[in-house]
């Protein structure tokens, strides 16, 4: 979740982050998600049994500080972070351990470039909906 860094994009020109800034990785836009999940309720015919990989073009944090430039017009940098410093910067924004070691330990799959966190296939959510999946690019340009 890349809102936590939203004071630090704005403020400092950064978003910190403990993980290679190199490493791409496929997440998914939450608009995305409700699209999909909306168009497999209303038909589920055409969609039962089948196993879908619901995700975005693969992207780095180098990506994201470069579309953050280009939709902000100022030049946003990545700074890379201990891990536990990043731990207990999750704790003291209010997030439970449990949870930030989950979030650390899928971290990890993405630095160790793991094919969990850097699925092939990123065209499900077009296959349901008819619309390409939310570029990273395009999703900084929505929320910036």
């Amino acid at each position: 979740n890349n809102w936590l860094n939203a004071d630090s994009i704005k403020g400092q020109g950064t978003l910190y982050d403990p993980r290679d800034p190199t490493k791409k990785h496929t997440a998914v836009v939450v608009a995305d998600l409700g699209k999909a999940a909306a168009d497999a309720l209303a038909s589920p015919e055409k969609h039962g049994g089948t196993t879908y990989k619901l995700v975005s073009p693969p992207f780095s944090l180098n990506d994201i500080a470069d579309a953050f430039t280009s939709a902000l017009g100022k030049k946003i940098t990545v700074t890379t972070v201990p891990y536990d410093t990043a731990k207990e910067a999750f704790m003291g924004n209010g997030f439970p351990e449990w949870q930030v070691d989950g979030i650390l330990e899928l971290f990890h799959y993405i630095d160790d470039g793991s094919a969990l966190t850097n699925e092939e296939d990123t065209g499900d959510i077009a296959k349901i909906t008819g619309e390409k999946a939310t570029s990273v690019t395009e999703w900084t340009k929505q929320v910036a």
